[in-house]
């Protein structure tokens, strides 16, 4: 599963550097330049998407209930997650919806979020911050966590 077990882990979650979607788009057949999205979620959405593509079940199920309809659903980093991984799908599944709970509000450059808002829907519960946190909140937190730990004086362990 994708989540914060991990201090090294949660600074991962909080390097917002975007990624472009240039090589990606051009092999699951969109247009993918100045697209761009969270690193640590497309890498995550890159290895979900080779894992289902070189197992075939995904393909091997559309096929054999082909009356059904195809949603992607995560929760926090996985609403992430689904949602890139959702566009990456797209070309091949037109019909395909995603259903995003509570996604961090970084996941995707602006242009992509409009992009996608005709086959995403995200859910967002009453105050919660990591999904109403913009990227210039998110620098802030990692930079606000980082400068924290820096000043954090350790004593020397007695035995």
């Amino acid at each position: 599963p994708i989540c914060t077990k991990t201090f090294e882990s949660f600074l991962a979650d909080l390097n917002v550097a975007p990624e472009g979607l240039g090589r990606l788009g051009k092999e699951c057949g969109f247009d993918g330049e100045e697209l761009y999205c969270h690193t640590g979620m497309l890498a995550s959405t890159e290895w979900i998407y080779r894992d289902m593509m070189s197992h075939r079940k995904l393909e091997k199920a559309m096929a054999e209930y082909a009356g059904y309809k195809l949603r992607i659903i995560g929760h926090s980093l996985g609403a992430g997650v689904a949602s890139i991984l959702s566009v990456l799908l797209r070309p091949t599944y037109p019909k395909l919806r995603c259903l995003a709970f509570s996604p961090p509000g970084c996941v995707m450059s602006e242009n992509l979020a409009d992009a996608v808002a005709s086959y995403t829907t995200s859910f967002v519960v009453n105050d919660d911050i990591i999904a109403r946190m913009n990227i210039e909140g998110f620098e802030e937190l990692r930079d606000s966590v980082l400068e924290m730990i820096c000043r954090i004086k350790i004593g020397r362990a007695h035995v």
